[in-house]
C-alpha cells in the first residue's frame, strides 16, 4: 500500500514539473517570436552611391557607402544584392559579414557591373538577413539611389 502512495506522489510531482517546464517553454518561445528586435540601425534612409554623377560603366565597380549602428557583438549578417532595371533583375553574389558593436561606415566596391547589362537606369536592392534567435530571422530591405549604366 505504501508503494502505491509513493508512486502516486511521484507521478504527481512529475506531472507538476512537466506543466512548469511546458509553461517556461511557451514563455521563451513567445518572447523569441514577439520581441521587437533591432540588431542594426541604418543612419541614411537609402544606400548612398559614390560614383561620379551616379553613372557607372559596365565592367567597372559600383561604389556604395553604408553607415550603420550595431547594437550587439558577433551578429552574422547575410547580404543579398539585386541590380534592378526597367526590364530585368540581376542577382549579385551573396556575402556575409560579422561586425562589432558600435558605429560603422563602409565604402564597398565588392562587385562589378556585369559587361552584359544593357544601358539604362538601375538601382540596387539590398536584402539583409539576421538570425536573432533559433526561431526568428529578421529581413531588412534597402534601395539605393537610381544610377545610370552605360557601355
Amino acid at each position: 500500500m505504501d508503494f502505491l502512495i509513493n508512486f502516486s506522489r511521484g507521478i504527481n510531482i512529475i506531472s507538476k514539473l512537466t506543466i512548469l517546464a511546458s509553461l517556461i517553454f511557451v514563455i521563451v518561445v513567445g518572447y523569441w517570436l514577439t520581441w521587437p528586435y533591432e540588431p542594426i540601425r541604418f543612419i541614411n534612409q537609402r544606400t548612398v552611391l559614390l560614383n561620379q554623377n551616379l553613372m557607372v560603366k559596365t565592367g567597372e565597380p559600383l561604389l556604395i557607402e553604408v553607415e550603420v549602428e550595431q547594437y550587439k557583438d558577433g551578429v552574422v549578417y547575410s547580404i543579398d544584392r539585386r541590380l534592378i532595371g526597367r526590364d530585368m533583375v540581376y542577382v549579385l553574389p551573396s556575402t556575409s559579414r560579422t561586425t562589432e558593436k558600435g558605429y560603422h561606415k563602409y565604402v564597398n566596391a565588392s562587385f562589378l557591373i556585369p559587361e552584359f547589362i544593357p544601358d539604362g537606369e538601375y538601382k540596387i536592392k539590398t536584402i539583409i538577413k539576421v538570425q536573432v534567435n533559433p526561431l526568428r530571422t529578421i529581413v531588412i530591405e534597402r534601395d539605393s539611389e537610381t544610377f545610370r549604366v552605360y557601355k
